[in-house]
């Protein structure tokens, strides 16, 4: 596909809207400022997808870019500017998924208790070859709402305990387990 020469551009640039420069301190003809910002900006919103960066920046914005251009600036001309943008965006976007995914926690919570509530006033009309599944859904269920309440409460949901072995005999000890007071050797296998 030839280029497209980017009239706008040109008429702009008449009326000494200023032209591009890049990192490296080259011009870069047919495009503003505004322009690469706004490619930058949308290159990132897209992944570093630089085919639908291109179409959507010819569909909505009329400007016309081609690939190798964007990559081109991406990787090259305005890297340090491109990874700025996407650190911005990467937080926004963070930001906002964060508040998706609790929301969905929300409904999710919502719900999975009417189903228990269902559930619970159901429980006699189960089939009996029903209820050993049912008992493991609801272990499960009970199970990943502790272990997430945990988390976002930033209550550890791991308890990990480090005890010498001599410590470890000990206790067994106190609690009668039955040891003689022998000395036990261990061996290390090297």
């Amino acid at each position: 596909m030839p280029h497209r020469v980017n009239k706008e551009v040109l008429s702009r640039s008449v009326q000494s809207v200023p032209i591009a420069t890049g990192e490296d301190g080259s011009v870069i003809k047919n495009y503003t400022e505004e322009d690469v910002e706004d490619a930058l900006h949308h290159l990132a919103n897209f992944g570093g997808n630089v085919n639908r960066t291109r179409v959507f920046l010819e569909q909505e914005k009329n400007l016309y870019i081609n690939n190798q251009i964007l990559t081109r600036w991406a990787r090259f001309k305005f890297a340090q500017r491109y990874s700025e943008i996407q650190t911005k965006l990467r937080a926004t976007i963070g930001e906002t998924v964060a508040a998706k995914l609790s929301e969905n926690a929300s409904q999710a919570a919502d719900l999975n208790q009417e189903i228990l509530d269902r559930l619970a006033e159901n429980v006699y009309e189960l089939d009996v070859k029903e209820l050993p599944g049912a008992a493991k859904a609801m272990a499960q269920t009970a199970s990943i709402n502790i272990e997430k309440s945990l988390l976002l409460r930033g209550q550890p949901t791991d308890i990990v305990a480090t005890r010498s072995p001599e410590e470890i005999l000990r206790e067994l000890k106190r609690l009668g387990a039955g040891f003689k007071d022998e000395p036990i050797t261990v061996e290390n296998e090297e």
